[in-house]
C-alpha cells in the first residue's frame, strides 16, 4: 500500500484535531468579553487554557495570548500579583493531586477576572 504525503498530512491533521475535540475548549467570546475554564489535563500533570496544555507558570501568558487570538485585538496582561497568585494555586492543586475548575475572564471595561 502506497500513501502519499498529501493523505499522510491529512490523516495527521485529524488525529491533531481529534485530540483537541477530546480534551474540549471551555473558552467562550461574548462580544468584546472572554472567558475560560482552567481544568486540569487528563494526565493530572498540567492545566488546559482553551484545550490546550499548560505548564502552571505559563497559564497567564497563554489566557492573553488566547484571549487576544478569539477578540481579534491584542490583551493586556494578567497583573504580576493576580499572575503569581494563580500560578502558585494552580501549582499547589497540582501537587495535591486536587481537582481544578477555575474559571477566568477578560473584557476591557473590568480587565481580568482570575
Amino acid at each position: 500500500m502506497k500513501i502519499t504525503t498529501k493523505a499522510l498530512k491529512r490523516i495527521i491533521q485529524e488525529e491533531l484535531n481529534l485530540v483537541r475535540e477530546s480534551w474540549g475548549s471551555y473558552s467562550s467570546v461574548d462580544g468584546d468579553a472572554w472567558s475560560d475554564v482552567l481544568i486540569a489535563s487528563p494526565n493530572g500533570d498540567s492545566i488546559l487554557v482553551d484545550g490546550q496544555e499548560t505548564y502552571p507558570e505559563d497559564v497567564t501568558q497563554n489566557m492573553q495570548f488566547f484571549a487576544s487570538k478569539a477578540l481579534g485585538v491584542e490583551v493586556p496582561p494578567v497583573p504580576a500579583d493576580e499572575a503569581e497568585a494563580l500560578s502558585n494555586r494552580l501549582s499547589a492543586a497540582l501537587e495535591n493531586y486536587d481537582y481544578i475548575e477555575s474559571s477566568v475572564s477578560y473584557n476591557p471595561r473590568d480587565g481580568w477576572k482570575v
